[in-house]
């Protein structure tokens, strides 16, 4: 097949367009102005999605669409004043995207929504699905919801073809953000106090989420089907632990009450992230496995150790 891919230059983007190179598929990888295209991959530079209008010619001879383009965490997800801009490229331009793919005939359109759209805690087993009712607390939670919704409108009006996937926390080489400001943390010897934390977080190693979506760019049904995907779960001080062995490194953690740390977090301004540390959130996997056929192919001990060694030769 000819599968575009927006955000192809981004950390999922590139390791998607990976697995579809591999698997025989002819991909165009749009990217941002100045990014580098993945290897194999056929250059589109849009520059900045919620202002590209040439959909309709890029879109010629194309049989599915994988979106995953998107502002994602930055320090502005609660504020009012940033929420027109998660709106206007998550939401809008998602939206002209599909009725421009619905427009060039293409067959099946996969979306990169996020599990926030679910909500930010779920601790009771299995987990969150995906037909559990919305509860987006930030301004990406919320936009991805509102695209799933404008998304779900298109495919019963058009007959469009339409995959959801809802990823957890993503974790491995070319990974950002808070996972790899612990792995930094780790690797330097700092000393953590996260020693006494009982919770459970589901995660997905990229390759594996990868993975997923070639299996989700396959023929499926008309309309809109969505999927919850996770590989592992395990506590804090657990990802810390295995974090540590795959760079070779003592684990430094010390035991500090879940309560005072939710109070640091309050007085520095850093209440979320600490609330991510310590609190839960499952998700189910199980409509994955048997509406896509997928089954995660890397063991969690071997993504780690992949992406130790991307930190050990690249990041540091």
């Amino acid at each position: 097949m000819r599968i575009l891919v927006t955000g192809a230059d981004g950390f999922i983007g590139r390791c998607v367009c990976k697995r579809l190179c591999e698997s025989g598929h002819e991909v165009v990888a749009a990217c941002r102005r100045g990014g580098r295209e993945p290897p194999g991959t056929l250059p589109a530079a849009i520059g900045a999605i919620e202002e590209y209008e040439a959909w309709h010619s890029l879109l010629d001879g194309i049989d599915v669409v994988i979106h995953l383009a998107a502002v994602t965490h930055s320090a502005d997800l609660m504020s009012r004043a940033a929420t027109p801009r998660y709106a206007s490229i998550n939401v809008a331009a998602t939206r002209r995207l599909a009725e421009a793919a619905r427009d060039a005939n293409v067959r099946r359109l996969v979306f990169m929504s996020s599990i926030k759209v679910n909500g930010e805690h779920s601790s009771a087993l299995p987990g969150f699905r995906f037909d559990d009712p919305p509860a987006p607390r930030d301004n990406y939670g919320a936009s991805k919801w509102r695209a799933e919704q404008s998304l779900k409108e298109l495919a019963m009006e058009d007959d469009l073809a339409v995959t959801v996937l809802r990823p957890p926390l993503v974790y491995g080489p070319g990974m950002k953000g808070n996972l790899l400001a612990l792995m930094r943390w780790i690797a330097r010897g700092r000393v953590l106090p996260l020693a006494d934390i009982s919770n459970q977080r589901s995660m997905i190693y990229v390759g594996n989420l990868a993975d997923a979506v070639v299996c989700a760019a396959r023929d499926g049904p008309v309309g809109l089907q969505g999927f919850t995907l996770a590989d592992i779960e395990l506590s804090t001080p657990d990802l810390v632990r295995a974090m540590a062995r795959s760079l070779d490194v003592e684990p430094k953690i010390f035991s500090c009450p879940s309560w005072l740390l939710q109070a640091l977090g309050t007085l520095t301004g850093r209440r979320d992230a600490i609330e991510r540390l310590t609190g839960s959130l499952l998700v189910d996997a199980a409509g994955a496995r048997d509406g896509l056929g997928w089954e995660p192919k890397t063991p969690f001990a071997q993504a780690m150790r992949e992406t130790a060694a991307w930190f050990q030769s690249t990041v540091q």
